[in-house]
């Protein structure tokens, strides 16, 4: 397993645009995303270009705030979840990379998605992305239609 502080610094000391490590909520993202935005800019990166990498890193932030768990367990869940989110030039792209808190008891199951997902070659890898759009748009169609809320 990877020891995360050692991969912080590591990830801290590289080509690093930005990295966040602390709490989370939905105004943290916002400003985030905004600082973050303004340092792009500067860099000249095309308009185009700028907003698809906005839109993953709305998309990765979002998603480690929805999953992710308090540090402490004791606490109430969305009050105190943290995160790790680098940004980092690699050669001739961005990397983005962003961290969180599971439950033990997830991480075997976590596990063996991952490499179900690092296995799969480019077609399966479309096919399965499919399904899951297809399987996430099928579940908020039938919450909205059962009065369910999706937030």
């Amino acid at each position: 397993m990877i020891d995360i502080l050692k991969h912080f610094n590591f990830l801290e000391n590289k080509n690093t645009v930005f990295s966040y490590s602390g709490k989370m909520n939905h105004s943290i993202i916002n400003s985030l995303l905004k600082t973050i935005w303004k340092k792009l800019s500067k860099r000249g990166i095309e308009y185009s270009i700028l907003k698809k990498i906005y839109r993953v890193m709305e998309e990765a932030l979002e998603n480690v705030n929805k999953h992710g768990i308090p540090k402490e367990l004791n606490l109430l869940p969305g009050n105190n979840i943290e995160i790790i989110f680098f940004l980092n030039y690699e050669k001739d792209h961005l990397c983005i990379t962003t961290g969180n808190y599971v439950e033990n008891t997830v991480i075997p199951q976590l596990s063996e998605k991952f490499q179900n997902i690092v296995s799969l070659e480019k077609p399966s890898l479309k096919k399965l992305y499919m399904n899951t759009l297809r399987t996430s748009a099928e579940k908020i169609k039938t919450q909205n239609l059962s009065g369910k809320s999706t937030a």
